[in-house]
């Protein structure tokens, strides 16, 4: 194969120059022999050749040309090497005593079929296997170009799933946030919890202690009434005053209470001996206080 034409494709076009050879060869010999009637040297055959190569050539180009110029300049050089050809051809047919009519087929025929219309024939049936080959090119192309753009439709609607998945990633992510935030919330509440259950129980502690402690302060000032309702009634009244002085003033000690009273010192510290004999103070957080009596 030639350029990707089958060996029948190329054993024709073979065939159609061959043709275009033998024909060309025709023209040739009867031009010399028309020339040499005139002129008998090597002159008749370089200008034989010559008629015979223009007129192929400038046929040749005149099919294949691109542009209109080129074209109409291959025409003109081909019709007048082609007829010069011609006419010579036929002149010598006629002196052979053809007819004018087999004069005119065996001089016209040869020339323009022969080499010029064999020659046009030649360029375009290689023109055609040129635009199938074009033709296949592009649909070779046009496949490539629908392949990619499938796979174009293909990586958009991928990327759109990408994105999908990124922002259901995200909501996951927000969702797992939103989770630890309330584990944590959680977390710290029961951490909270605790502490107050703690406090609780002491509080609950100290509530208890502090019940027994009235409990025994109750009883203590049970007996201590018991024991000052048996004693004089003037000492009830200058205990009662102890008492008030006591719960008045910031009795840190003995001294404090001789100088908040009102008898003399020897009185005085004789009364607050007797209300600590009776239990009815003593001291608590460095202060005396009435037994019984609360912060």
């Amino acid at each position: 194969m030639e350029h990707g034409r089958s060996l029948i494709q190329v054993s024709i076009s073979y065939i159609l120059l061959a043709m275009i050879a033998l024909y060309g060869l025709s023209s040739v010999g009867n031009i010399v022999e028309f020339i040499q009637h005139f002129h008998d040297g090597w002159t008749g055959w370089s200008l034989g050749l010559g008629f015979g190569l223009t007129l192929f050539v400038s046929a040749y180009i005149a099919s294949i040309a691109k542009t209109r110029q080129t074209r109409i300049y291959a025409l003109i050089v081909a019709g007048c090497f082609g007829l010069s050809s011609a006419w010579f051809q036929m002149s010598i047919y006629l002196e052979g005593g053809a007819n004018l009519y087999v004069s005119f087929v065996l001089a016209f025929v040869p020339i323009v079929v022969g080499e010029v219309g064999l020659a046009m024939l030649e360029s375009s049936y290689s023109k055609d296997h040129e635009i199938v080959t074009e033709t296949s090119e592009l649909d070779r192309m046009q496949a490539e170009l629908d392949e990619i753009q499938i796979s174009l439709l293909e990586a958009v609607a991928q990327a759109k799933e990408a994105e999908g998945l990124k922002e259901k990633v995200s909501d996951l992510q927000q969702a797992l946030q939103e989770s630890i935030d309330e584990t944590t919330e959680y977390r710290n509440s029961a951490m909270k919890y605790d502490g107050l259950a703690k406090e609780l129980a002491q509080l609950a502690t100290e509530r208890d202690k502090l019940a027994a402690k009235l409990e025994r302060a109750a009883t203590e000032i049970q007996q201590t009434a018991i024991n000052v309702d048996l004693l004089p009634q003037r000492l009830r009244s200058e205990l009662q005053a102890a008492l008030e002085i006591v719960a008045e003033g910031q009795i840190t000690a003995q001294h404090d209470f001789v100088a908040a009273a009102q008898w003399s010192r020897s009185k005085a510290q004789e009364i607050f001996r007797t209300a600590e004999a009776l239990k009815l103070i003593r001291m608590e957080d460095s202060q005396w206080r009435i037994v019984g009596e609360t912060q």
